[in-house]
């Protein structure tokens, strides 16, 4: 059902589109086991550095109760892909009135798990340009040894954008779009704002765009 499109068919489309936008391979993935006959082997797709921030809609709309959801999402794009020192690194933020730090850059799968395990999902408004904003502050601020690696934004969210200046979300999404080596995915979930999504996805919008119908 629609759950199971956000915790298994969800991720494999945006590990399809973070491996063949980011490391220049048409990489496919279908709905199988790891380690399953046919299986496409990630690790190996994915083996160029780079590095990639979630920002998670955590606001009322999305509600607490599908919090694991949300875990179950970032745990299945995580764990296909070769998290290591020397090949991805992986931060996340939530998002609502205000912006949290779920956790910094992770280069350990197994730690990553631990700090996907213990993210934290909370109420209010739908501020989506607190966290882009976030997620540029972090990317620019990376250490000299990741400023040349590519990066990738994946925000979820429902884009009912609740921002006090509207202009805002645009303003920071096309900063963020225009920086070299940055791709935003937008993975919208409900009854979405497709303007709003269009504002955050990069170019071409269909390779950087997802709706899922409902959680």
């Amino acid at each position: 059902g629609l759950k199971q499109f956000v915790v298994d068919v969800c991720p494999s489309r945006v590990i399809t589109f973070l491996n063949g936008r980011s490391h220049g391979q048409s990489c496919r993935f279908g709905n199988c086991q790891d380690g399953e006959s046919g299986c496409v082997d990630f690790g190996a797709c994915a083996a160029t550095p780079l590095d990639i921030v979630f920002v998670l809609d955590t606001s009322a709309s999305i509600g607490s109760d599908d919090c694991k959801l949300v875990k179950d999402f970032l745990y299945n794009v995580v764990r296909r892909l070769d998290v290591s020192a020397g090949a991805v690194h992986v931060a996340g933020f939530s998002f609502n009135s205000a912006v949290v730090q779920q956790f910094p850059f992770q280069s350990s799968k197994d730690q990553l798990r631990t700090e996907i395990e213990a993210l934290q999902c909370h109420n209010g408004n739908t501020r989506i340009s607190t966290g882009l904003n976030a997620a540029l502050n972090l990317l620019l601020l990376r250490n000299s040894q990741r400023l040349a690696v590519d990066a990738a934004v994946v925000v979820l969210t429902h884009c009912v954008n609740h921002d006090l200046d509207h202009r805002s979300l645009s303003v920071v999404a096309e900063h963020l779009k225009k920086i070299p080596g940055i791709s935003v995915f937008a993975v919208g979930i409900g009854d979405v704002n497709g303007t709003c999504l269009r504002q955050i996805a990069s170019n071409p919008v269909n390779e950087h765009l997802i709706e899922v119908e409902d959680y």
